[in-house]
């Protein structure tokens, strides 16, 4: 237990740890080999069961065996890896694919919003367009009137006042 007094800063209050301490870092090429580490590791562990899956899967759809499960289970630990890990490259292969396409995806479906509110934009400029072309069959009595109209508002506005 730390019977030092407690530190007020902000620092030692959210982290614990005070401003006179040094940080401990490790380097960073401990992390990266302990990484790997984990990964061969969890490799070990993973492709045989991945082979004995494959290979059960394979023996039972094949119908041929009358025990799947024993016959994926009697090959060796080295023929289970392999099994494994090739079973594993399809998915390796497709996997930047797999990547690619969920970044873009957000992209392509701004896409497709936007050129649906192109259509829209389309479809209104059609119906400003008709509008305009019905505007310019105006006759020359609807121009004269509109050309009076201020006449007869000022008219309007001497009689009421």
């Amino acid at each position: 237990m730390d019977l030092r007094p407690a530190d007020k800063t902000p620092r030692a209050r959210l982290t614990g740890i005070s401003p006179s301490e040094p940080i401990k870092t490790e380097p960073r090429g401990r992390e990266i080999i302990e990484d790997a580490g984990r990964a061969v590791a969890l490799g070990a562990v993973l492709l045989p069961v991945a082979g004995v899956l494959v290979r059960y899967i394979a023996f039972s759809a094949g119908q041929t065996v009358n025990h799947p499960l024993s016959l994926a289970l009697a090959a060796s630990p080295i023929e289970l890896v392999a099994t494994g890990f090739v079973s594993l490259v399809p998915g390796l292969l497709a996997l930047p694919f797999i990547a690619a396409w969920t970044y873009f995806a957000p992209i392509q479906s701004r896409i497709d919003s936007l050129s649906g509110q192109l259509a829209q934009i389309r479809n209104r400029l059609k119906d400003n367009k008709a509008q305009a072309e019905h505007l310019g069959t105006v006759t020359k009595a609807q121009v004269q009137r509109l050309n009076t109209w201020p006449v007869w508002c000022e008219r309007a506005a001497r009689i009421t006042n």
